[in-house]
C-alpha cells in the first residue's frame, strides 16, 4: 500500500527534478576535493563522501541541507544513527521477535543504556526535523524551473493510497524521515567508498572507465561541469563497476526477513511452517560461487557477458538493492548520484591510494563499512 502511495516520489520525472540539487551539492564536494588536490596531501575520501550524502539527502528528502560539507564535520544525527544501529543489531539477535527492542532497553548495562538513549535521541531528532518540515517556509522554495519545489518528504506528506485515500500519519512519516536520513546517505557513501578502492586497486579498469567518460563527454574531460545523467546512463563500465561493488559489498549485507505465509511454503525444496521469518543475506548470495564464478574477484566485465558467469542468472540472484516488488524504492536516486559523483571524480582527478598495498576488509555492521580508515591522494588531471 505504501509503495503505491509514494511511487511517484521516485519516478523518472522526480529523478529529473532532483538532478539540479545533486549537481549543486556535488559542486560543493568538488570544491572541497580541489583543496586536497592542490596540496597533494593524503586524506580520508570516505569521510567526505559521507558528508556529501548527508547534505544531499537533506536537500532531496527535506528540502534543505545540513551544512556539513561547509562545516567539514558530520551533523549530530550521523553519530546517533551509528549508535542506534548498534542497538538495533543487538536487539535483532534476541529471540523475542518484535519485543526485542523493549526487552533490551531494560538491560541495566551502561553500554546498552547509552545505545538506547542514542536511539531515543535519534528518533526525537527525526521528529523535530519532520515538525520543522511541516511548518518551515523553506518548503515553499521555488525550484530552478520556476515551479514550487517538491522534495521527497512533500510527496510523502501529500501521498494517499489510490484505492482507499488513506494518508500517512505523523508517526509513520517520522519513521520514513528517519529511514530517508539513514538509507540514502549511508548506503550511497559506502558504495562510492568501495568503488574508489576497487578502481584504485585495478588501474586498468579505472583507465578504461576514464576513457569511456572522455569519449562520451569530450567537452568536459576535466570534470569542470555537471554531467547529465541521461547521457551517463549509457556508460556501461561505470554501471558494471557499481554492480560488482554492490555484489561484493552490499551496503546492507544481512538477510532482509520476510514472514512465510500462514499456510507455510516450500522454499528450495524444504517446507517452512507459516509465520517464520526467512531471508537470504545479500553478502552471502553475492559471493556464491555457483552463481558468480571466482566470487572474490573484482570483475565488472562479468555483468557485460564478456566475463565469467551467466548474466541472466547473476542478475536474478543479485541482492544489492533487494529483489522483486520489495526491492529498494530509492534505487534510481541512489544510482543517479553515485554514478554522477564517481564520473566527475574520475574525470577531474588522478586518484591513488596512499598505500598501494592496502587490503581493505569489511567491518561487520548494519552498513558494511571498511574495517579501517584509509587515505587517497588526488591530483588534478590535465585536459586532453
Amino acid at each position: 500500500m505504501k509503495r503505491r502511495s509514494v511511487a511517484h516520489a521516485f519516478s523518472a520525472q522526480s529523478l529529473a527534478s532532483f538532478e539540479p540539487y545533486v549537481d549543486l551539492t556535488l559542486d560543493k564536494l568538488i570544491r572541497r576535493l580541489d583543496g586536497f588536490a592542490s596540496t597533494g596531501k593524503p586524506f580520508d575520501i570516505y569521510f567526505w563522501f559521507e558528508l556529501f550524502t548527508m547534505d544531499l539527502m537533506g536537500e532531496l528528502a527535506l528540502g534543505d541541507n545540513f551544512g556539513v560539507l561547509e562545516a567539514g564535520q558530520p551533523a549530530r544525527y550521523s553519530k546517533l544513527v551509528e549508535l542506534s544501529q548498534r542497538f538495533a543489531n543487538m536487539s535483532g539477535m534476541l529471540p523475542f521477535g518484535r519485543n526485542s527492542v523493549r526487552v533490551l532497553s531494560w538491560v541495566p548495562i551502561p553500554y546498552v543504556q547509552m545505545l538506547y538513549r542514542a536511539r531515543l535521541e535519534y528518533l526525537d531528532y527525526a521528529r523535530v526535523a519532520l515538525e520543522r518540515r511541516f511548518t518551515d517556509a523553506k518548503r515553499e522554495k521555488v525550484a530552478p524551473s520556476g515551479k514550487q519545489r517538491q522534495d521527497i518528504m512533500q510527496r510523502f506528506i501529500d501521498a494517499q493510497d489510490p484505492e482507499t485515500g488513506t494518508k500517512m500519519g505523523f508517526d509513520e512519516l517520522r519513521a520514513e524521515t528517519s529511514s530517508l536520513m539513514v538509507a540514502g546517505a549511508s548506503t550511497g557513501s559506502v558504495t562510492m567508498n568501495w568503488m574508489t578502492y576497487y578502481l584504485c586497486k585495478n588501474p586498468a579498469i579505472k583507465q578504461s572507465a576514464i576513457k569511456q567518460l572522455e569519449d562520451m563527454f569530450p567537452e568536459n574531460t576535466t570534470g569542470d561541469d555537471p554531467i547529465p545523467y541521461t547521457r551517463l546512463q549509457h556508460l556501461s563500465l561505470l554501471e558494471h563497476t557499481e554492480l560488482e561493488v554492490l555484489r561484493l559489498h552490499p551496503p546492507i549485507g544481512y538477510a532482509m526477513p520476510r514472514d512465510s505465509p500462514p499456510q507455510g511454503a516450500v522454499i528450495a525444496g524444504v517446507f517452512i511452517p507459516g509465520g517464520v521469518a526467512v531471508g537470504v543475506p545479500a553478502a552471502a548470495m553475492g559471493r556464491n560461487a555457483s552463481v558468480y564464478p571466482e566470487p572474490d574477484r573484482f570483475e565488472p566485465d562479468r555483468w557485460a557477458g564478456s566475463g565469467s558467469g551467466d548474466v541472466t542468472r547473476m542478475k536474478s540472484c543479485f541482492l544489492g538493492f533487494g529483489y522483486g516488488t520489495r526491492q529498494c524504492i530509492g534505487r534510481g536516486i541512489a544510482t543517479q548520484f553515485v554514478m554522477k559523483t564517481m564520473a566527475r571524480v574520475l574525470l577531474r582527478y588522478e586518484v591513488e591510494l596512499e598505500d598501494p598495498q592496502l587490503v581493505l576488509g569489511t567491518k561487520e555492521f548494519t552498513i558494511q563499512k571498511p574495517d579501517r580508515v584509509y587515505n587517497v591522494i588526488l591530483r588534478r588531471r590535465s585536459s586532453k
